[in-house]
């Protein structure tokens, strides 16, 4: 039976960046990109930029929106390296518009009016959590090892960004990704349970016991899962996962069910 390596990714704050055409404007993506998991992972190896693994391309990852979060926006200066004349040819050409239409004042992005400074807008992820599994055949162990001792500090997307506890859940069969639960709060005003982007549900009575959940008992929840495989194009799905009322039960079924231990590997 194969072995998974499961992580968590909470925080404040997550920037998983996508495809850009200038540095003045990124964006975060609403899920974890496959780069920004190899390169969390690259991290925790201590493989320097440029020094990636090869075999970081040949894992499998699962990602489950545990809670979507919400977008948020950021206004910084910075000094640019790259001409005016460039930048602005680069935007126009983003807009649709004819490079040429850049000479010129027709976009002033130097507050300083000096060319040297310039405002910059990034997007960031609120309070989102990410339930991710990671599945590898040859380095798993590796994998595991590195996630528990990281040689570089891990973070969501940005060096500031840093991963609420717990982040490395721990190590189990892959099978173990259908059942591990999700926390569903409750509203305080209405008295009901209300998940990220799911409709409300009622509150679960159901507790857990030695590390398992009856699913007849509990339950489930219709989450939003993507998976990234080798040389595929990302897979969306919605698959069904059990529900707990309580932060606690939910690290009592993860304590019970995963073992922080490589030795399983």
């Amino acid at each position: 039976m194969s072995k998974s390596i499961y992580l968590r990714l909470a925080g404040p704050l997550q920037s998983w960046a996508g495809s850009t055409v200038t540095g003045n404007f990124v964006r975060t993506e609403r899920i974890p990109t496959r780069s920004g998991l190899e390169g969390l992972i690259a991290g925790a190896l201590g493989a320097r930029r440029g020094q990636w693994p090869e075999w970081l391309s040949t894992l499998d990852f699962s990602i489950r929106v545990d809670a979507d979060g919400a977008l948020t926006d950021d206004f910084q200066t910075i000094n640019r390296r790259d001409s005016e004349e460039d930048f602005r040819s680069r935007l126009f050409i983003m807009l649709g518009q004819s490079a040429s239409k850049a000479r010129g004042n027709g976009l002033v992005y130097t507050p300083d009016a000096q060319h040297g400074t310039s405002i910059t807008k990034r997007t960031y992820l609120a309070d989102a959590e990410f339930i991710v599994r990671i599945t590898s055949e040859e380095h798993g162990e590796e994998i595991a090892e590195a996630l528990r001792k990281p040689v570089f500090s891990t973070y969501l997307g940005r060096k500031a960004f840093v991963a609420e506890f717990p982040f490395f859940l721990g190590v189990g069969p892959a099978a173990v990704w259908e059942s591990l639960p999700i926390v569903v709060r409750a509203d305080r005003d209405e008295g009901v349970v209300a998940h990220s982007g799911e409709e409300r549900v009622a509150r679960p009575t159901a507790d857990v016991d030695r590390g398992t959940i009856d699913a007849t008992a509990v339950p489930r929840v219709p989450l939003h899962v993507v998976e990234y495989s080798p040389g595929l194009p990302a897979r969306h799905l919605r698959q069904q996962f059990p529900q707990v009322s309580s932060r606690e039960e939910w690290l009592q079924y993860v304590g019970e069910t995963l073992e922080r231990s490589i030795a399983v590997l």
